[in-house]
């Protein structure tokens, strides 16, 4: 299996890609690694309390770097845990999209508003049938 190092990204402005990601030119010009950036998410160091349309409810606690995650199950799921390594991208202001892999398998992804306090959650499983989603919203409430 090949390991990603980032995000497969294709400027098809660029040179490169005269005619799309999928027709780079024959002798691609080489390139400098770009410099990142990026500012700390605004829910770096932060702490929430998500609670789900489903009735799940979880304590979310960030890293003060903003690129882990431990969340904590309350009510029904009171006594599970785990830290996760999130990948994070801004998509509008204070709008993030973090995902993580737990080591069940789960996957989580969120879109996180912080202006509006909402998250637009999927997860996925194994279920019986094979690998089953759910979607599902929900609101934050910051209490660290």
């Amino acid at each position: 299996m090949h390991k990603s190092t980032g995000p497969a990204l294709y400027d098809l402005s660029h040179p490169q890609y005269p005619h799309g990601p999928h027709h780079p030119s024959p002798v691609p010009e080489k390139r400098s690694r770009p410099t990142m950036t990026a500012s700390l998410p605004a829910f770096a160091g932060r702490t929430y309390v998500f609670r789900a349309d489903n009735g799940a409810a979880f304590r979310n606690s960030y890293s003060a770097d903003g690129t882990r995650l431990r969340w904590e199950g309350l009510g029904e799921s009171a006594g599970q845990w785990e830290d996760v390594r999130l990948h994070v991208a801004e998509v509008a202001p204070e709008i993030y999209f973090i995902s993580w892999t737990e080591q069940s398998g789960i996957t989580v992804s969120h879109v996180m508003d912080l202006n509006a306090l909402t998250v637009r959650a999927f997860w996925t499983f194994e279920g019986e049938g094979g690998r089953v989603g759910q979607l599902h919203t929900g609101t934050l409430e910051r209490v660290a």
